[in-house]
């Protein structure tokens, strides 16, 4: 319950961030990039329809009594025929990022706290015409103590 929290609040300021970006798509008009949790659908046709996108996905995680730690690995895919199409997911992250180093005191929706570094990797090999960054981002959130000190 708690990792589905994370991961719609991290949808929300993602899809926030990037609702304004026009990208080039295989077929149609530019439109902003699709969020989109967990994994891309079974294609359906030959046209890659869900181009440009964000797919938003808890990666791993742990909790003990002071709270809990979770990473998100996020995957920005864009399509362009041109040979800088990498340019379009480095704008995309960027975007990201400073949506997410701008949150006030640091934190999601309240409290899942960014822990620094984000990271984030261009692959060497890409299956152009569709073009990849990933970016590796953690977060932890403190859990409510117990009171050890009952007054009536």
């Amino acid at each position: 319950m708690v990792v589905n929290e994370f991961t719609a609040d991290l949808i929300a300021k993602v899809e926030d961030a990037v609702k304004d970006l026009l990208l080039p798509v295989q077929k149609g008009e530019a439109r902003p990039p699709k969020v989109i949790e967990g994994y891309l659908p079974p294609k359906r046709s030959g046209v890659a329809d869900d181009f440009p996108c964000v797919i938003i996905r808890p990666e791993n995680g742990e909790a003990d009594r002071e709270g809990a730690k979770v990473s998100a690995l996020l995957i920005v895919g864009c399509w362009s025929e041109e040979f800088d199409g990498y340019k379009h997911c480095v704008n995309v992250m960027e975007r990201i990022k400073n949506a997410l180093s701008t949150m006030e005191n640091g934190t999601l929706a309240g409290k899942w706290i960014l822990q620094y570094p984000i990271k984030w990797a261009l692959a060497e090999q890409q299956p152009y015409p569709f073009w990849q960054v990933e970016m590796e981002l953690a977060f932890t959130c403190h859990a409510p103590q117990p009171l050890t000190d009952w007054e009536e």
